[in-house]
């Protein structure tokens, strides 16, 4: 009879395991942990990423709410937590492992898109260009397969 221990490292012995480069980002714990309800100016999802983060509405001035709460208790729980002087350094935030690779894809996207736009309506020019308002994925993942940058 085996335990569950000795069978995984009887499984895992003599595998092969292939895992991608994983890198922090440099500045972004510092910027993410600094914002405060006011960052919903610049995104408007931001207050919705607020208050599950903090768990608003479900909490009354860091005491649990039960499930029988009255709704006047969740309303002013829910002032509070959207009213209060936090930024996200309260509670658990640790950055995702992969983060670089959404701001690869990102950067990626948006250098594809700028050499379009060069492309099409002229380097010097701003926006989009009649030229460029209909656009099929081939031509932008050709655009994609062109990209490079430091990063």
């Amino acid at each position: 009879f085996f335990s569950a221990e000795h069978l995984e490292e009887s499984v895992l012995e003599g595998a092969l395991a292939i895992q991608p480069l994983v890198q922090k980002l440099i500045g972004f714990d510092e910027y993410f942990k600094s914002l405060t309800l006011d960052h919903e100016k610049e995104n408007p999802w931001f207050r919705e990423y607020w208050r599950e983060y903090f768990k608003c509405g479900r909490k009354q001035r860091g005491k649990e709410v039960l499930g029988h709460a009255s709704k006047s208790t969740i309303e002013e729980s829910e002032d509070y937590c959207m009213t209060s002087n936090k930024n996200l350094s309260h509670g658990g935030y640790k950055q995702q492992r992969y983060l670089h690779f959404v701001r690869d894809a990102v950067y990626s996207v948006a250098h594809a898109l700028h050499d379009l736009q060069v492309d099409l309506c002229g380097a010097g020019k701003s926006g989009v260009c009649d030229r460029m308002k209909h656009i099929d994925g081939e031509t932008l993942h050709g655009y994609l397969h062109n990209v490079s940058f430091n990063g």
